[in-house]
């Protein structure tokens, strides 16, 4: 399953997961990292832009759904919250458990 499609300049970085623990970083279509894990991983490549080797780092976090952070060249592209989804996850299960008390 393809959880997120960015793009960095010219190269269009998807990362993919499956129900099994296969991590698969793609950059244009193209396989640039794969590995299983269930706990989080870090996904290294680089690439060639401007005729400059640049570096990405994709850490792949353990959390409640997706969680993942992208670097390029060290500096964030993108960064997930470890725990935002749990907090949501938490906040409606409080709701439905506790809600019909407040109303």
């Amino acid at each position: 399953m393809k959880f997120i499609t960015i793009q960095s300049g010219d190269a269009k970085i998807e990362i993919h997961n499956s129900i099994w623990g296969k991590e698969t970083i793609k950059v244009n279509d193209e396989v640039v990292s794969s590995q299983f894990s269930f706990f989080g991983s870090v996904h290294n490549f680089s690439r060639i832009e401007d005729n400059e080797e640049i570096l990405y780092e994709v850490k792949m976090k353990l959390g409640f759904g997706p969680a993942f952070d992208i670097y390029r060249h060290g500096k964030p592209l993108l960064i997930f919250p470890k725990y935002g989804a749990l907090r949501l996850f938490i906040f409606i299960v409080i709701i439905l458990t506790f809600g019909k008390f407040f109303v």
